[in-house]
């Protein structure tokens, strides 16, 4: 078991640093065996660190993105949300000059309207004029023909008058 333990444990770095030294050939292989060891563990946990470091970036770099993402879907809410509100804005001011245009219509109508009325009014009151003065000159005819008879019969009376003291 003790054997098994090493091997799992030790042996896949003893493997690494004896194959070194018998690359290099150290002057000391003991002391080079030794600092290698050492350096080793040294280099597993930096290689942990980089690898934990490594996985921290990689999850801020996914966060970012989702940022992104997010920030991408709300500037495009915003713009929907202002076409949006410029089309409604739009839709007021159409309305509010529909109905301008439906008001002066509407007062133009009335207008128009009153306009015609007084016509009628002004004809009806000259043709009233014209009738009332057709009846008053018809009266006048009638009085001038009267006082013509009245002041033949005056004449006619005087000349008898006249006639008569002459005879007495």
């Amino acid at each position: 078991m003790d054997a098994e333990y090493l091997k799992q444990t030790v042996g896949p770095c003893l493997v690494q640093c004896l194959a070194e030294v018998c690359m290099k050939k150290p002057v000391d292989p003991i002391e080079y065996i030794a600092l290698w060891l050492k350096k080793h563990n040294q280099n597993v946990l930096y290689d942990k660190q980089v690898e934990e470091e490594a996985k921290e970036l990689e999850r801020q770099r996914a966060d970012y993105e989702r940022l992104q993402e997010l920030l991408e879907i709300k500037r495009k809410e915003q713009e929907r949300f202002a076409k949006e509100e410029a089309e409604i804005r739009k839709a007021k001011k159409e309305a509010e000059a529909a109905k301008a245009a439906a008001a002066a219509a509407a007062k133009e109508a009335a207008a128009a309207e009153a306009s015609t009325r007084a016509a009628e009014e002004a004809r009806e009151q000259e043709e009233n004029e014209d009738e009332q003065e057709r009846e008053t000159s018809g009266m006048g005819v009638l009085e001038e023909e009267e006082e013509e008879e009245v002041a033949q019969n005056a004449n006619e009376l005087e000349k008898t008058e006249e006639t008569e003291e002459d005879g007495d």
